[in-house]
Parts: C-alpha cells; structure tokens; sequence
C-alpha cells in the first residue's frame, strides 16, 4: 500500500498594504495634531505666579500672541506663525482673525487673546499690545504666566 505524503505549501502573507496603511496613518495623524503647542514660543522665559491658574473651560476662539524684546530693545510680537518687528505692524493680522472668527460664527466679544509676555519686558509695552487688540474690537485678555506650586 502506497501512502500519498500530501503537499504542504508555506503560504506567506503580503505586507505592503499593511505597510502602506501605516504610513497613511501617520500622515493623517500627522495632519490633524493639535498645533497650539507651536504657538507657544519655548524661549520665551514667564513671570512666575502663587495665583496662576489654567482656565476652567477652554474658549471658543484663542489668539496666542508672544511678546518679547529683541536684541536692541524694540517689543516683538509673535503670533500666527510671524514674527512682527512692532506692536503697530499687527493690525492686519488681527483683522484676518477676526474675520476667521465671524467666519466661525464667533463674535469679536468671545475672542480670547492669551499674551505671553517675557518676565523682563516692560507692562507698558502689554498695555499698548492690549490697546492695539481693542482697536480690533478685541476685548477678552489672559496673561499668561509660569505656575509656581510651593
């Protein structure tokens, strides 16, 4: 009696669309990440603050501005991803936020500029940002500063 060996293939597998799905996944995380942390200027040194606290709910629309000085003293703003050489330059950009807003349905009054200013750069120079934002309509201000828990 003859005994048949029956035939065993190795059956592999084909990787590449698996590979392919995992780097569409990471472009398409890659895409959708949460930029805020970009705007925040990681040189930028805080105040420190006893009574700093984050806010209790986040707000509708946010415009994160950098202020700091330069080399040669002269205010700097920084915000949406440009770098301004004066408080005064920034009114073009403000009005594109505004409209980027409305274009959201949120009014000007609901608009939260966070101002991130330097620990040694001059109030005053905070005030006339803040001046330059109200002349925008802008009304709703958060200083930010480091959290000293001791």
């Amino acid at each position: 009696m003859k005994i048949k060996k029956a035939r065993t293939k190795i059956l592999e597998g084909d990787l590449t669309p698996m590979i392919d799905m995992t780097f569409l996944l990471i472009a398409f995380f890659m895409l959708i990440v949460n930029f805020s942390e970009t705007e925040k200027d990681q040189d930028l040194e805080l105040p420190d603050s006893k009574v700093a606290r984050t806010p209790d709910e986040p707000p509708k629309y946010q415009i994160v501005m950098n202020l700091r000085t330069s080399k040669d003293g002269t205010p700097r703003v920084n915000f949406v991803g440009k770098n301004f050489a004066s408080i005064a330059s920034i009114g073009t950009e403000l009005e594109l936020e505004k409209r980027s807003a409305a274009a959201q349905k949120v009014p000007p009054s609901e608009i939260n500029v966070v101002i991130r200013a330097d620990r040694y750069i001059a109030f005053s120079k905070v005030q006339e940002l803040m001046a330059k934002c109200q002349e925008y309509e802008l009304q709703k201000f958060s200083l930010r500063a480091k959290e000293n828990i001791r």
